[in-house]
């Protein structure tokens, strides 16, 4: 994925752009935007990283945004990878 500025407007001419939404919107606004429109399982989870993320310093690139919630994935997937006592995974069990 490339690293880019944090713009994402269809249309240059708008004034709000991803930029001021990430670094602006309160943790709410950012977990019903993410929610709604994004039908992310983990929008509280993310909204909550960005803002934590963003009380450092401003989050300017798609790649700085991405960083900020990629644990809670990485964490996600290594807790499918634990073994029953049956022998199998616990993703494998669930099928």
């Amino acid at each position: 994925m490339a690293d880019a500025p944090l713009d994402m407007r269809m249309d240059g001419r708008g004034e709000r752009t991803a930029y001021d939404v990430v670094n602006t919107y309160s943790e709410a606004d950012l977990r019903r935007i993410l929610f709604s429109y994004g039908e992310e399982r983990f929008a509280g989870r993310i909204a909550a990283r960005i803002v934590s993320a963003r009380a450092a310093h401003p989050i300017e690139t798609t790649g700085s945004l991405a960083n900020s919630s990629r644990r809670l994935s990485r964490r996600r997937h290594a807790r499918a990878d634990i073994t029953l006592p049956s022998g199998r995974s616990r993703l494998s069990a669930s099928r």
